[in-house]
């Protein structure tokens, strides 16, 4: 049997089975406490219980304490901070990566159109595959893009062989759509129908403007998007000459 005296369990002897020990339950950590701080009271060496009146009662009561609401509402308050910052520094990352993503494929846009144009120039004018005649195949070549003369300038699929240009109905002129399982197409196209059920909405719009100018045809190329809730957008130019004749 045991009984409980100044909040220290004891077991006394009774008349149990010889051979059998009581399963001692559980004490806490303050309990220990107090039963140690009683020992070095009643010690006889006098160091011992100095110690035991300054050092362990001042360390009893720190560790047997609880929290105060403040030091809670610090702890908490610390923690959210912690965990504020962290996600922030996450968003502006993800956001970063997204805007730099974004952006790199803009500028691929922007060089393929111009890559396209340059190599119709060089084909049909000074390889003259169309007309035998370097002017005649240059006035062919001009007249082709006339579609994109104006402010709100054209639009065309960069296919090989593609001869279809059209002329934007808007300022920011149609949408880009991507196929990411384009194998004989470009990635990007212009066209979301045609039964290409791969095919969605990029975010991308492009437009070409051209302006001519006898020998020379300068190409201006504008990609439009949006960051988050940004309108974001990049041009490039190029100046194509019938430096041949």
């Amino acid at each position: 049997m045991y009984k409980k005296e100044n909040n220290n369990i004891i077991f006394k002897k009774t008349n149990l089975v010889e051979g059998f020990t009581p399963t001692p339950s559980l004490v806490s950590l303050c309990s220990v406490l107090d039963n140690f701080s009683n020992k070095l009271k009643h010690s006889k060496k006098s160091f011992f219980k100095a110690f035991a009146n300054s050092t362990t009662k001042t360390q009893h009561k720190t560790w047997c304490r609880g929290f105060t609401l403040v030091e809670t509402m610090v702890a908490v308050l610390i923690l959210t901070l912690t965990i504020v910052s962290l996600m922030t520094v996450v968003s502006n990352s993800l956001f970063a990566a997204r805007y730099a993503r974004n952006d790199i494929t803009a500028g691929y846009l922007l060089q393929e159109v111009i890559d396209d144009i340059r190599n119709d120039r060089d084909t049909s004018v000074f390889l003259q595959t169309a007309q035998p005649i370097m002017s005649i195949a240059w006035t062919a070549f001009t007249t082709k893009y006339a579609p994109c003369l104006g402010p709100t300038g054209c639009f065309f699929d960069v296919i090989p062989g593609n001869t279809t240009i059209t002329a934007c109905t808007d300022t920011n002129c149609r949408k880009l759509f991507y196929n990411a399982n384009a194998y004989t197409t470009p990635y990007y196209v212009y066209d979301d129908k045609s039964g290409n059920t791969g095919k969605v909405d990029s975010g991308f719009q492009r437009k070409i403007v051209v302006v001519q100018n006898g020998d020379e045809m300068q190409v201006t190329v504008t990609v439009f998007w949006k960051n988050g809730g940004l309108d974001k957008s990049r041009s490039l130019t190029n100046s194509l000459l019938k430096w041949q004749s």
